[in-house]
């Protein structure tokens, strides 16, 4: 008669191995030891690693590692800030979309508002946008452009802009509008700051938002149906916002690589 063998787990300590060891994987650390025996290893070592006592003081040493490891990893991440100018929302909510996918991407990405003057010096890439009018930035994202140039220059940064209505991306004329809405600001910023891109995307406009700035405010008081041709609603193009974004991010990845 054969007698059936059941396998069991030497300890608890042998299901939670594999477990540690995997969360050093997910952090970038390549295990030391693999607790997987194989014939290759010596005998020796093997008896070794199997000591309940060793183990236990091996467990010890992972789980106080895990930590130190999650921070230095994260202190090597990229820090990269999104910083934009809005009038009315729309493209707080493109800087915020662009946020988002650089921090998908795996980079420490913080996204501000430039009436806040946030603090470039900590962050080591930047992405800067605003709203654009009558072919030029709002003045407080020139002013942070301005205030911070020479760092700014120092340091990977992509200039975006928003503004134009619709959803036809060329004009009965045959031009490219988002083309022709370019700001006169990416001229100067462009070559002076060595960006590595500049893209300027589709807007929105509610008619019935309260008017900001004078020619809004000039708006307001022409004759009812005056601004009938102009389109309403929200034409942001939220796929180009996403592809632009995972382009930024994949080459800041290149980057941190390579440092």
């Amino acid at each position: 008669m054969t007698r059936a063998t059941v396998e069991h787990p030497d300890s608890t300590l042998d299901a939670l191995l594999p477990s540690v060891v995997d969360a050093f994987v997910r952090l970038g650390v390549r295990p030391i030891v693999d607790w997987n025996l194989t014939p290759r290893r010596p005998r020796i070592l093997g008896r070794i690693l199997r000591h309940p006592a060793v183990r236990v003081v091996v467990m010890i040493a992972l789980f106080a590692l895990v930590p130190s490891a999650r921070r230095e990893r994260k202190e090597l991440l990229m820090k990269v800030l999104v910083a934009f100018a809005s009038r009315h929302g729309s493209t707080r909510g493109i800087a915020e979309r662009i946020t988002e996918g650089l921090r998908k991407a795996g980079l420490e990405a913080d996204v501000a508002d430039v009436q806040e003057k946030p603090d470039p010096e900590p962050y080591e890439a930047f992405v800067i946008g605003s709203a654009a009018y009558m072919f030029h930035w709002m003045k407080e994202a020139t002013a942070f452009v301005h205030r911070h140039r020479d760092l700014l220059a120092s340091r990977p940064v992509w200039l975006f802009s928003s503004g134009p209505l619709g959803t036809d991306r060329v004009d009965d004329k045959g031009n490219d509008l988002l083309e022709g809405s370019r700001p006169k600001e990416f001229d100067e910023y462009g070559p002076a700051l060595h960006a590595r891109g500049e893209r300027v995307f589709f807007g929105a406009w509610d008619p019935n938002a309260p008017a900001i700035g004078l020619v809004e405010k000039l708006m307001k008081k022409l004759p009812s149906g005056a601004t009938d041709a102009m389109p309403s609603g929200d034409f942001r193009d939220w796929p180009a916002i996403d592809a632009w974004a995972a382009e930024i991010a994949a080459q800041l990845t290149e980057v941190e690589t390579a440092r």
